[in-house]
């Protein structure tokens, strides 16, 4: 297994010491302790993907379920008399670091067993959302990931952009009753899908309108909004992102049609190239090896 990234929110100075030492001691080629002052800056590592699990004091109040859609939780407890709270772990502070580790290993790897949901949407049409989210599902399942590919739109299905999927081991949500996520039969399979340990990531491309439903927007953990040189996509961009940025991660890119190939190499998630002169399918190719999405695998 990856070494650990732990974060520690734990009131009792005392114990963090002695649990700093025993785990460097013992297990320091498989963990690494991170103390925390404030659960703001717990959440702001987390979003980053800079932490694996946290460690909270069970007498801290913390928004469990806004912090566990970025890291596995495991409350930090002084008795035996409960295994579970409020689904998340619990774990019984004054036990052999062995244990204590077993514990924290077990925890997160329950809590990695939840599909990671990126999600894509523009800040108007034709911004390049649906070629933008193909080539992370294909960039993700060239990793070796298990990835779900879903079209939320209605005016065009994933074959249209990935038509390889079967061969790169993409599966699609038309195949198992998921594509127009406005129908109420695709969307209960959606969420009934969540509760299958299946796929590593969903990789979706959306209209920015299932982002007004908050009970959907809840579930994303990584959003991106493409947006355009023109005035008003940049301006609806900004207000999705003041709008849901408390609810997942959200980055807005600029589609920036004019670069050429060479002029391209080194941009970053901020600008992408979309080259004009290859089709769809050679365009996903060519971003998928910019390995661009290296930030989310």
């Amino acid at each position: 297994m990856k070494k650990l990234k732990t974060g520690i929110l734990i009131k009792d100075k005392v114990y963090i010491r002695r649990l700093q030492k025993a785990i460097h001691t013992e297990y320091d080629q498989d963990i690494e302790c991170i103390v925390f002052e404030d659960i703001e800056n717990v959440c702001r590592e987390a979003k980053r993907k800079q932490l694996d699990l946290v460690l909270i004091d069970e007498t801290i109040l913390v928004a469990y379920e806004k912090l566990s859609r970025f890291c596995a939780i495991a409350i930090v407890s002084g008795t035996r008399r409960y295994d579970r709270s409020n689904d998340y772990g619990v774990i019984y502070k004054f036990q052999h670091v062995d244990d204590l580790v077993a514990n924290m290993v077990q925890i997160y790897e329950e809590h990695h067993g939840n599909a990671r949901i990126i999600a894509f949407t523009g800040a108007c049409g034709n911004c390049g959302t649906s070629v933008l989210a193909a080539a992370c599902a294909k960039a993700i399942a060239a990793k070796k990931k298990k990835v779900l590919y879903i079209d939320g739109e209605t005016a065009t299905s994933e074959s249209d952009y990935l038509k390889e999927a079967d061969a790169l081991g993409i599966a699609c949500g038309k195949e198992i009753g998921i594509h127009n996520l406005y129908e109420e039969k695709a969307y209960a399979r959606f969420r009934e899908l969540l509760d299958e340990v299946k796929y590593d990531f969903i990789v979706m491309d959306v209209q920015n309108a299932m982002l007004q439903y908050r009970d959907f927007a809840s579930l994303v953990q990584e959003l991106v909004i493409v947006e355009t040189r023109e005035g008003r996509a940049q301006l609806r961009a900004t207000k999705l992102k003041q709008m849901l940025q408390e609810l997942a991660n959200v980055r807005v890119i600029r589609n920036k049609v004019d670069l050429d190939e060479e002029e391209a190499e080194g941009n970053d998630m901020e600008v992408i190239p979309f080259f004009h002169t290859y089709d769809s399918g050679q365009l996903i190719d060519k971003l998928a090896e910019l390995e661009i999405f290296d930030t989310w695998i």
